[in-house]
């Protein structure tokens, strides 16, 4: 295996180049433009979002800071509890203890992840006695399925390696009465958590459990004691990730896709859907075969509808979310044939009944397939992007495949051992060659080299004349996603930026960019900005714009331009406010949308007063006739995670720091702690009173510290039932039964 990961990553590992799409920002970024073409723009991700997270965290950590907020881009936004960040995975560990390079993990942690992958797999198959070879093909078929290739270095990816492990866990325990291996169950979820994607890890879960009490009932083992076992391993492996998963549970809470789902399920009644499609049976009916046909097919022919590589692919519904990388099923011709054939032993075998049931119900989901798709209003999968069921999917075609070829070789094996073997060995290289070909070039890396966003002249210009003000770079109107400093590179530059590329965000502050600033999806990119009193409320002092102009609506004040070059040009705001300062005059308000109208009345002067929505805290003296004009506050320390701000207030009034609110951030005034407060919807404040003050806004997520115990309790409960496996294993069932029934009670009293 190690062998065909060399030769699948050959270009990267013998050229000494990096899995990070950097060719991406030449294309698209105008601020990096060139002629070229990038060579696959569909993997954009990785250079917009975890390449940035990585070198945030790199360069964090080497400063002596453990980054618990970013400040870079959207006004600030939680980083640790960011799931995607995976801060604790795996294979981002393991870079810290080797010190790898931002540009170097991405081709580190893709062939540790595979190699984990294709071994789990190996050893899974191993263990229900596949022979070697045989589960050398299931092992080679699954690590290089497009699947799997085209969300590499995702953290969707990252996450669904471990569902191998989980079911030989699973094998062992059941088949194999080895107990140990309940541990084993708990550290490969509470890595398969930390890796960063929840919606993976609730999938790998739900088929494990599945799984779990299918081989029970198979193997007529079927008893309450062994269910509770299960999940008390299963909750000390969710509990030992809580450090990780509670912070980023709390941030996801606040976002819109809580509320909606990733397919925002919730906006469709289950009972009104389900009467929808079975009134209109017959035509939903077959829609149902079109759209497996039309999906289908590309379980057999990679490229049915054009390839990215290419840029001629055309998708199937004119869905502008089902590109190449979100329906790709394929797994090479010998592995769908003979997940087909397996269908002739479904009597003799009823794992390949579990199997192939697993692989339609999930196919099904992934391409919201009528009836059967009605399973994504079920609780949790409602918050889930149901298309990742493809995952899913392939692992059970693997499978199927495994089984049917096992059936074959014994056949063969008992009329002539070297041709069965001989046999299975050329298909695993055809197989092999034959992924290789549609998806080894899938991102083949480039030149290992990012001084050119570091040597930039319009970076340099930004990073040389801007100390804590910020930028905003304005696009091409309805130009895609080309945009000067496209969002999330403010990380690599060290400047700050009010756009931002990521799937969760503060609701505050989506709400904000919706009514203020153009949006797509999980981009703000700020294409236009539709209020030129925005680009001043939000301390902005440079906006970069192509050569074609900015559109800013509502503009009246003019833009002196400081810098220009062949694709760019980047003017001075002249009225920017600061990043921190003192106002003395306030309107009331009541709710955060309130808020967010208010900024654009015409009564509404950001540079002599604020909007806040608790006036409880303050005297109405604060409030002057003479509409005092604001007074900038001095930064003298900013960090990720720590603001020092020094005050010489004229009179009592509020303190602005223009960061993006968030209830985790505490404020300490002259060593008291004070009520931090909303201002302007989005920003945070606080009162300060007549004189010099020292204010310091320290950010660390609400809940840390519970969370944090409980990954400790998990963890020594762990180490205790380890210890009573190894001394006394017959205990096992009846301690965890107890342990589970008491905490249930408990937690039920409290309830009360």
């Amino acid at each position: 295996m190690l062998t065909l990961l060399i030769i699948f990553f050959n270009q990267a590992i013998f050229n000494n180049k990096t899995l990070v799409p950097l060719d991406i920002l030449t294309e698209f970024d105008l601020v990096f433009k060139d002629d070229n073409l990038s060579q696959n723009f569909l993997i954009s991700d990785i250079v917009n979002q975890f390449y940035p997270n990585y070198n945030f965290i790199y360069e964090s950590i080497h400063n002596g800071e453990f980054p618990l907020w970013n400040p870079h881009v959207l006004t600030g936004i939680p980083f640790f509890a960011d799931s995607q960040v995976s801060m604790f995975e795996f294979t981002h560990l393991l870079s810290y203890i080797f010190n790898i390079s931002p540009l170097s993990f991405s081709l580190f942690s893709a062939i540790i992840l595979l190699f984990i992958l294709g071994l789990s797999f190996f050893t899974y198959l191993d263990n229900l006695k596949f022979t070697k070879t045989i589960s050398l093909f299931g092992a080679v078929a699954l690590m290089f399925s497009g699947t799997i290739i085209v969300w590499l270095n995702y953290p969707l990816m990252t996450a669904f390696i471990w569902l191998p492990f989980i079911l030989l866990c699973v094998d062992k325990v059941v088949l194999n009465k080895k107990l140990i291996f309940f541990p084993y169950l708990s550290i490969a979820i509470f890595l398969m958590f930390l890796a960063g994607y929840p919606q993976i890890a609730i999938i790998n879960l739900l088929i494990a459990f599945l799984y779990f009490l299918f081989r029970l009932i198979q193997n007529k083992v079927f008893n309450i004691k062994i269910i509770l076992v299960f999940i008390v391993f299963l909750s000390l492996g969710v509990g030992m990730s809580a450090v990780q998963t509670g912070p980023s549970w709390d941030f996801i809470k606040k976002s819109e896709s809580y509320e909606f789902g990733r397919d925002y399920t919730e906006n469709n009644n289950f009972i009104k859907e389900t009467k929808q499609q079975f009134s209109n049976f017959k035509y939903n009916l077959i829609n149902g075969f079109e759209k497996t046909a039309k999906y289908g097919i590309l379980a057999i022919s990679s490229e049915h509808y054009g390839s990215p590589l290419d840029r001629d692919y055309k998708n199937p519904d004119n869905n502008p979310y089902g590109n190449f990388s979100e329906l790709t099923i394929y797994t090479g011709i010998f592995t769908i044939l003979f997940a087909v054939i397996s269908i002739v032993w479904i009597r003799k075998n009823k794992i390949i009944i579990f199997w192939l049931s697993t692989a339609i119900i999930s196919f099904s989901l992934a391409v919201n397939l009528p009836f059967l798709s009605l399973f994504k209003y079920l609780p949790l999968i409602n918050k889930i992007s149901v298309s990742r069921f493809r995952l899913v999917f392939i692992f059970s075609i693997v499978i199927l495949a495994v089984y049917s070829m096992q059936e074959i070789y014994n056949y063969l094996k008992n009329k002539n051992y070297k041709i069965a073997t001989g046999l299975i060995i050329i298909i695993i290289l055809v197989s092999f060659l034959d992924l290789f070909y549609f998806f080894g070039t899938y991102n083949t890396g480039v030149k290992k080299d990012d001084s050119f966003i570091f040597e930039n002249n319009a970076i340099n210009f930004l990073q040389k004349n801007t100390d804590y003000e910020r930028i905003v770079g304005l696009g091409i109107l309805e130009g895609g996603f080309h945009s000067p400093i496209v969002p999330n590179t403010s990380m690599l530059t060290d400047l700050y930026d009010v756009r931002g590329y990521n799937p969760i965000i503060d609701k505050r502050y989506t709400n904000f960019a919706d009514k203020y600033l153009s949006r797509r999806g999980s981009f703000v990119l700020a294409d236009a900005i539709f209020n030129e009193k925005i680009i001043d409320l939000m301390s902005i002092k440079y906006i970069i714009c192509p050569k074609s102009g900015c559109l800013i609506i509502k503009q009246n004040e003019e833009l002196k331009k400081e810098y220009e070059d062949n694709n760019i040009d980047i003017f001075r705001n002249t009225k920017f406010l600061p990043r921190s300062y003192v106002a003395y005059n306030f309107i009331n308000n009541q709710t955060a949308n309130h808020a967010l109208n208010l900024l654009e009345s015409n009564s509404f002067n950001p540079y002599s007063e604020i909007i806040i929505n608790d006036t409880n805290l303050l005297n109405q003296n604060i409030k002057d006739d003479d509409k005092s004009l604001i007074q900038e506050a001095k930064i003298i320390k900013y960090l990720n995670n720590e603001v020092v701000i020094n005050v010489e207030a004229e009179k009592k009034g509020v303190l602005v720091l223009t960061d993006a609110y968030d209830d985790d951030w505490k404020v300490i005034v002259n060593s008291e702690e004070k009520k931090i407060m909303l201002v302007n919807g989005i920003f945070r404040g606080v009162i300060v009173n007549e004189g010099k003050s020292e204010v310091i806004f320290k950010y660390i997520p609400k809940n840390f510290y519970n969370y944090l115990f409980i990954s400790i309790f998990s963890l020594i409960s762990l180490i205790i039932l380890i210890l009573i496996i190894i001394k006394k294993p017959k205990m096992i069932r009846s301690f965890c039964s107890k342990l589970f029934i008491s905490i249930f009670f408990t937690s039920r009293v409290k309830k009360k």
